[in-house]
This record gives C-alpha cells, sequence and structure tokens, in this order.
C-alpha cells in the first residue's frame, strides 16, 4: 500500500492521511516535513527535498505521503499506488483554515502560515496552480488515481480501503 494524498491546504490530507496510517499500521509522511527545514522560516534546497523523498522511499515498502508540493515529488508519483485528490469546496477550505488561525494564533509563525495557506487554496487550481501539475505527474506515471470532494467520499474511501 502506497498512497500519495494531495489538495488544496485545509482539504483534510493530513487528517485522512492519519488515520490509513493508524488503521493499517503504515509510516505516514508530511511533506511539509520534506520541505522545510524549520517549519514556515527555514527551506531545504531543492537537492535536499529529493534526496530526502528519496530516503523515505527506499526505506518504507509501504506508506501514506500527503501534501500539496510537485516540484520535488516526481518520485512519489512514480511509486504512488494510488494517488487521492480531496478537492474539497473552497467554502470548506476557507473555513478550516480560519478555524485553524484561531487555534494557532499565538504562535510567532502563524501569520505567514494563513498567508501560504490561503495562498495556495485561491491559486491550486488555477492555471499556474499545483493542480495542473498533480494532473500532469498523474497522467504521465499512469497512477490509479482518486477524486473524493466531500467528507462523505473520504469517510466511504477510508472504510473501504
Amino acid at each position: 500500500m502506497k498512497i500519495f494524498i494531495i489538495g488544496a491546504s485545509g482539504c483534510g490530507k493530513s487528517t485522512l492521511a492519519k488515520k490509513i496510517s493508524y488503521k493499517f499500521k503504515i509510516p505516514h509522511f508530511d511533506l511539509d516535513n520534506v520541505f522545510w527545514k524549520k517549519k514556515y522560516t527555514d527551506k531545504r534546497s531543492m537537492d535536499e527535498r529529493i534526496q530526502k523523498v528519496s530516503t523515505i522511499l527506499k526505506k518504507n515498502k509501504i506508506w501514506v505521503i500527503e501534501g500539496v508540493f510537485n516540484s520535488f515529488v516526481e518520485e512519489i508519483f512514480a511509486n504512488a499506488d494510488e494517488v487521492v485528490l480531496l478537492d474539497v469546496h473552497w467554502t470548506i477550505l476557507w473555513w478550516r483554515l480560519i478555524k485553524r488561525w484561531f487555534k494557532h494564533k499565538d504562535k510567532k509563525t502563524n501569520l505567514y502560515n494563513m498567508y501560504m495557506m490561503f495562498y495556495m487554496t485561491t491559486k491550486y487550481k488555477t492555471k499556474k496552480g499545483r493542480y495542473h501539475e498533480h494532473m500532469f505527474n498523474i497522467k504521465k506515471h499512469k497512477v490509479n488515481f482518486v477524486v473524493l470532494k466531500n467528507s462523505k467520499e473520504i469517510n466511504e474511501y477510508f472504510n473501504n480501503l
């Protein structure tokens, strides 16, 4: 089982990945931890990101990986058994991001975090957004692809795994 979960910020990638990881006792990897040395302040170089992804894939025969990044994830698409796109309506995304802001409002990096999440949410499906890059990689690697649009579909997917 190798599942790559993609989608805009706030769509539920981390929640679904954690549930799958717990249910099947498989490792879960958040691409934020690949991109950032120190979250929202210190980025890894592209070479470091690619190397970190390679290491994850070499050390783990089964996994669930989640994230919105596309620039360093080619190898994940190439190795995934299935890619799951969480395509949740923008009103749900923004509501979740606002709740997240209130939950973490005491953190120094929260303003940048919120800016990036709103940016990613509004830009994800635009011509320059990651959605089109993700679709390109899905087609290129002919990976099994599932689109889930709401909580009911996400729950059904999880229950049928």
